[in-house]
């Protein structure tokens, strides 16, 4: 065998260990209204890359007619591959969490488990959890609602399909924690569940895709807006050269 040969099997090998590598990568989306008590509504984008996991979180009650008081106190992520277990740091909570804040609040880091029973027993493989409406994620739709004495998270994403005053507002709770392994979550089927509170020792509501959660539109935001137009412009570009090239 050649020398050759056996550099292109080598790279033939190393391309498939680097496909087979990073599709277990991935990334998926949810913007959906639905809960148990009441309906409320959320838009979370979870990206797999390697074994970190990022979960970027919009509260956006208030929206479609839904009560604008909800605070976010659990997200979990169910149908997760078996094996797959969130590494919980000697804190117990999230890696990482920052986002808007309700004028100065301060709020802390959720805390991160293994725990299948987050959300009046929906089976959880993770979740990033508060123990209470403290430091929850709110909407601005409906500040008077909220409870005076907490330190909330807050998203601008108010109004029918996050919009304010005419503008998309793009401001997300970001989540970040370690996992034993990688996965895709568009390729297993990965669901959401978005647990809610109506105020300190108020009713709570479980949203979970797939049950009682369905998927609602949203204005696209101006970058994906700008992705699109990119698109079909370099489709026009691509057409006038096969034109030039047909007339040569």
């Amino acid at each position: 065998m050649t020398k050759g040969i056996v550099r292109a099997l080598a790279a033939v090998g190393l391309l498939g260990l680097t496909a087979s590598s990073a599709a277990a990568d991935g990334f998926k989306s949810w913007t959906v209204c639905g809960g148990s008590s009441f309906a409320t509504c959320a838009s979370v984008r979870l990206r797999v890359t390697g074994t970190k996991v990022t979960l970027g979180v919009r509260n956006l009650s208030g929206m479609n007619g839904t009560y604008g008081g909800t605070v976010f106190t659990a997200i979990g992520l169910s149908n997760v591959p078996p094996g797959i277990n969130a590494v919980i740091p000697a804190s117990g909570s999230v890696n990482s969490m920052s986002g808007p804040t309700r004028g100065s609040n301060t709020p802390r880091p959720w805390q991160l488990v293994n725990d299948k029973a987050v959300g009046g027993g929906i089976w959880l493989d993770l979740a990033a959890k508060n123990p209470g409406i403290n430091n929850g994620i709110a909407s601005n739709c409906d500040m008077g609602s909220l409870p005076g004495n907490a330190s909330l998270f807050m998203t601008p994403s108010c109004g029918a399909n996050g919009v304010t005053n005419g503008t998309v507002n793009r401001g997300w709770v970001v989540l970040s924690f370690d996992v034993t392994e990688t996965w895709d979550p568009s390729a297993t089927g990965t669901e959401l569940m978005v647990r809610g509170q109506n105020g300190p020792g108020g009713a709570n509501t479980v949203c979970v895709t797939g049950e009682n959660c369905a998927a609602t539109d949203v204005v696209p935001e101006p970058f994906t807006i700008a992705l699109v137009g990119s698109g079909l412009a370099g489709l026009g570009l691509l057409r006038r050269r096969r034109k030039r090239d047909d007339a040569a």
